[in-house]
């Protein structure tokens, strides 16, 4: 049997992944397509966005905010970064939860 992995980012831990998905998909739940993120989840979404293996490449051109899109290449309402200049780039929070940073 396998062991559950716990899931640690600045802001929390929790006991598996499965639980960190829990809140994330609770938290995206919580918003409509075209919401901007709140600062208390944009805080938890940096923390997280950081185990991402292509955090460096998410995050080239900046962090402004956070919105809740429907990207046609995710074909699903996901988070997505919005630089300074507007551009947004999509990331998944499952992504995330599954992976360590490099």
């Amino acid at each position: 049997m396998g062991h559950a992995k716990s899931v640690t980012i600045d802001t929390r831990s929790f006991e598996t992944q499965g639980a960190a998905k829990i809140f994330f998909k609770a938290m995206l739940g919580r918003y409509d397509v075209g919401d901007r993120v709140n600062s208390t989840d944009a805080a938890e979404l940096c923390a997280l966005l950081k185990r991402h293996t292509e955090y460096a490449d998410k995050m080239a051109s900046g962090l402004a905010y956070f919105i809740v899109d429907y990207p046609p290449e995710y074909k699903t309402k996901c988070f997505q970064i919005v630089s300074p200049s507007g551009d947004k780039t999509p990331f998944s929070y499952i992504h995330c939860v599954d992976r360590l940073p490099r």
